[in-house]
C-alpha cells in the first residue's frame, strides 16, 4: 500500500487519508462498500467522493467489473469527481455537484447495482 503522501493516490486536495479510511483500499467490492457506507451515514461526502474517485480511477481492474458495473461506476466516478461543498462555485460555474446531488446519484447507482 502507498503511504499517504502528496505523491500517493491516497492524498487529495483535502489532505491524506487516515489509516482507518485506507482500509477501503484493501477490500474486495470496495466501491460497493463505499456507496453503502455513505448511504448509511458512516462516512462523509468529502471522504466518499475522494476515495471513490481514487479507487475507481487508479486501482480498479475495469475488466473485472462486468459491463453493468463498469458503466455505473465510470459514470458515478465522473460525477463524484465534481463534488463541491462551495454553493457559490456550484451556482457560478454549473459544473460541480452538491452533497444532495451526490446522495441522489449514489442512491440511483445502489438501486441499479441491486436490481
Amino acid at each position: 500500500m502507498h503511504p499517504a503522501t502528496t505523491e500517493s493516490p491516497y492524498y487529495t486536495e483535502r489532505g491524506a487519508f487516515t489509516s482507518d479510511q485506507l482500509t477501503y483500499a484493501k477490500m474486495d467490492n470496495r466501491l460497493d462498500k463505499l456507496i453503502k457506507d455513505y448511504l448509511d451515514g458512516k462516512i462523509d461526502v468529502s471522504f466518499f467522493t475522494d476515495m471513490f474517485t481514487v479507487i475507481y480511477g487508479q486501482e480498479t481492474d475495469y475488466d473485472s467489473l462486468g459491463e453493468k458495473r463498469y458503466h455505473l461506476f465510470r459514470n458515478f466516478s465522473d460525477f463524484a469527481a465534481r463534488y463541491s461543498s462551495n454553493k457559490e462555485e456550484i451556482e457560478k460555474y454549473g459544473v460541480h455537484y452538491s452533497e444532495e446531488s451526490i446522495k441522489e446519484k449514489a442512491n440511483e447507482v445502489w438501486k441499479k447495482l441491486n436490481e
